[in-house]
C-alpha cells in the first residue's frame, strides 16, 4: 500500500531544534494581492488575532513579531488566506524575510519578541 503522507523538506532557514507548526489566518489590508514567502516574520493583529507581515512601525499588534511563515502564500487584495506558521523552533536569521527597511534595532526587538514566543533566531 502506498504511503499517503506528504513529504516535507526542511527549509534552509530552520535550525536544529525541533519545530512546532500551527494553522493561522493571514490578512491583507491593501488593495493589491500580496505574496509572502516562507520564512516571513509575522505579527498578530490584536483586534482580530489574525496574522500579517511583521510591520515594526504599526500600532495594530503586527509591530510585535510572533510567528514565522512555513510556506509561500498569496493573499488576495483586502482578503485572507489560511496557512501554517511556526510557533516554536530554532531559525537562522539570514534565511528569514524581514520587513522592508527594518533597522538593526527593530530587528533585534523582533528577535527578542520571537524568543518570548518560543521562536529562537540564531
Amino acid at each position: 500500500m502506498p504511503d499517503a503522507r506528504k513529504s516535507y523538506t526542511i527549509p534552509a532557514f530552520v535550525g536544529g531544534h525541533p519545530v512546532v507548526q500551527e494553522p493561522i489566518t493571514l490578512v491583507n489590508a491593501t488593495a493589491a494581492e500580496v505574496t509572502l514567502l516562507a520564512g516571513t516574520v509575522l505579527g498578530r493583529i490584536t483586534a482580530s488575532r489574525k496574522y500579517a507581515a511583521h510591520a515594526p512601525a504599526a500600532t495594530d499588534g503586527s509591530e510585535s513579531a510572533r510567528r514565522i511563515l512555513v510556506e509561500d502564500v498569496t493573499i488576495p487584495a483586502s482578503g485572507e488566506a489560511k496557512t501554517v506558521a511556526y510557533s516554536h523552533g530554532e531559525f537562522r536569521a539570514a534565511g528569514l524575510t524581514w520587513a522592508s527597511g527594518i533597522t538593526t534595532t527593530q530587528k533585534n526587538t523582533a528577535i527578542d519578541s520571537l524568543a518570548d514566543a518560543g521562536l529562537f533566531v540564531k
